[in-house]
Order: C-alpha cells, then structure tokens, then sequence
C-alpha cells in the first residue's frame, strides 16, 4: 500500500483532532520508515530486522512500543490509537502486498499490486474516506476551502503516479 495508509491517519484526525496530522501519518508510516533506516544497520542486524519488520510479531512490537511511548508521555487513548495506526499499517500491506506472516513464515495477502487498476480503485477509495473523515475534524468554514480538496487531488494524483507511471513492465 501507498497513499492508502494515509487514509488511516486522515480518519484518525476525526477521532482525535489534538494529535497532529504528523503524528499520525508518522505512525502509519513507521513500519517503512524502520524498514528504510534498517539500511543504516551493521549487516548481522539488517539482516534481522529486515525479516521482522512487516510480519506480525514486527508490527506488534513497535505498535506496542510507540502504545507504551504515548502512554507515558501522553494519555491512554492517544496510546490506543497510535499503536492502532502502526498495525493498521500491515492489515494495509496484506491488501497489496504478500509479506511473511513471521520471520520464515508462510507469505501471506492479496498481492493487488499485481492489478495496478484494482491497487489504484482501493487506494483511492480508502483516500477518499480518510478523506472525508479528516475533513469533519476540520472548522466548518475551512471544509469546502481548495486547500482541502488540494490535499485530495494531490494524494490522488501521487497514487495514480505511483500505480501508472513508475512500475514500468510491473
């Protein structure tokens, strides 16, 4: 999944409107960007984490991580809702993707990127609630302004990018 695991931190936006966009686009995007940082770990642990990371045991650890973070630095239900981010993250990715269950386990998921117009009608659909609920937590004045509906045609369009124009001969 790409743009769609935003959807998830757009609509968080409408459950808890003190956290910031930031904050919950950060965890949705945690386990990636441990995946991404992992490239920076000496090769016996880059090896480790690499195989851990996108599996269940992974993402149940930094969900409960960043839970435990928030929990102490913050309140209990900030903690619910960030570690439900991290692990909305891999629910996600088995719609797209098809990622082993546990380090040397069984791969499973959809794989939609096989079907670069069913990714794309997914992604987008999922955007376009997040969307819709992201706009809710918004001031009533400031849901119909363009930089609302700029924010949506923007993710859309980075989707659309991502899906047709750089997976080439995919």
């Amino acid at each position: 999944m790409y743009m769609g695991h935003l959807a998830f931190a757009l609509a968080a936006k409408r459950l808890r409107p003190e956290l910031g966009l930031a904050v919950l686009a950060g965890a949705v995007a945690l386990l990636d960007w441990v995946d991404a940082l992992n490239g920076f770990l000496p090769s016996p642990l880059n090896q480790l984490a690499g195989q851990l990371i996108h599996t269940i045991p992974g993402a149940l650890a930094c969900a409960a991580t960043v839970g435990l973070v928030t929990w102490v630095v913050g309140s209990t239900i900030d903690a619910l809702v960030l570690g439900g981010l991290v692990l909305s993250h891999l629910a996600t990715d088995w719609l797209t993707s098809d990622l082993d269950a546990w380090p040397r386990g069984p791969a499973i998921g959809l794989h939609l990127y096989q079907s670069r117009s069913l990714d794309f009608l997914l992604e987008t659909t999922l955007l376009g609630i997040g969307w819709w609920l992201y706009r809710r937590s918004l001031p009533a004045d400031a849901r119909w302004r363009w930089p609302s509906w700029a924010m949506l045609v923007l993710l859309i369009a980075f989707q659309a990018v991502f899906d047709f124009a750089t997976r080439v001969g995919a």
